[in-house]
């Protein structure tokens, strides 16, 4: 999603592509196991990115089950839903 030559604007990295497809599977699905979410959202780096948590947008709400915050439903506006 990076065009080339943009300035002022942050890179997509691969990593917040990942969590943008982690992200959009919880809000569509609900919170859920991280195994389920790994197969879901077809992003093998999933539980690293649930655990560490870089962007504040999931939250643990009980062992192995992640939800979507606030934060990270707002972080979805303006993304496409097919990363």
């Amino acid at each position: 999603p990076n065009s080339g030559g943009s300035t002022r604007r942050p890179l997509m990295t691969a990593y917040r592509q990942d969590a943008l497809r982690v992200a959009g599977f919880l809000v569509e699905h609900g919170a859920m196991k991280v195994s389920h979410i790994t197969k879901g959202a077809l992003v093998d780096r999933a539980g690293t990115i649930l655990l560490d948590n870089v962007y504040g947008w999931f939250e643990r709400e009980r062992r192995g089950v992640y939800g979507l915050t606030e934060q990270g439903k707002a972080a979805l506006s303006g993304h496409s839903p097919l990363l």
